[in-house]
C-alpha cells in the first residue's frame, strides 16, 4: 500500500514554518554566519562528528581539532594518536580524551592555528580524508572542505 504524502503546498507551508526540516546531506561544512566561522568540519546530517576544527577560546590564532567515534573503551588518562592521511599525506596528531555533550568522550588536541595550516591546506585541496585512531578509522570525502575551512580561518585566525 502506498504511503500518503502532502501536497506540495502543504509541504512547503511546513518547511517555511519550521514544523518540518529537510534531512542535511553529508558532507563539509560551517557555522559560518557573516565574515567568518567558529568551527567547521564533516557533519552527517545533524551536527559535526568524525573530524571538526573550532576556534579555541577567545583569543585568535588557536584551534582545537576534535574525532568523535575513536575513544570508547579507551583509558581516559592517556594520550592517544590519531593520523589524518589527506590524499595519501599523513598528519600525526597527539590527542587526549575530552568529554562530550551528551556523554561519552572524543578525541581533542588544542594548537596554535600555524601549527595546524599544514593540515589544513590539505584537507582543502584533498578528495578524501582517512582518520585513523586506537579504536578505529573511517574514510570521508573532502567535497566541500575547502569552502569550510576557508570560513574557518577567516573567523579564526584573527
Amino acid at each position: 500500500m502506498p504511503m500518503p504524502s502532502l501536497p506540495p503546498l502543504a509541504l512547503a507551508a511546513l518547511l517555511g514554518a519550521g514544523l518540518v526540516m529537510p534531512a542535511s546531506a553529508a558532507g563539509w561544512r560551517s557555522d559560518a554566519s557573516g565574515a567568518g566561522a567558529r568551527t567547521a568540519g564533516y557533519a552527517d546530517g545533524g551536527g559535526f562528528e568524525t573530524i571538526w576544527l573550532s576556534c579555541a577560546g577567545s583569543s585568535p590564532g588557536r584551534l582545537t581539532l576534535r574525532f568523535s567515534g575513536f575513544a570508547a573503551g579507551l583509558p581516559l588518562d592517556t594520550a592517544y594518536t590519531v593520523v589524518i592521511s589527506a590524499d595519501g599525506i599523513a598528519f600525526l596528531q597527539e590527542t587526549r580524551p575530552v568529554p562530550r555533550t551528551g556523554g561519552g568522550h572524543d578525541l581533542a588536541r588544542t594548537a596554535a592555528f600555524a601549527d595546524v595550516q599544514p593540515l589544513i591546506d590539505a584537507l582543502k585541496r584533498g578528495k578524501t580524508v582517512e582518520v585513523s585512531a586506537p579504536a578505529g578509522r573511517t574514510t570521508l570525502p573532502l567535497t566541500g572542505s575547502g569552502k569550510a575551512l576557508t570560513a574557518l580561518e577567516a573567523g579564526c585566525k584573527g
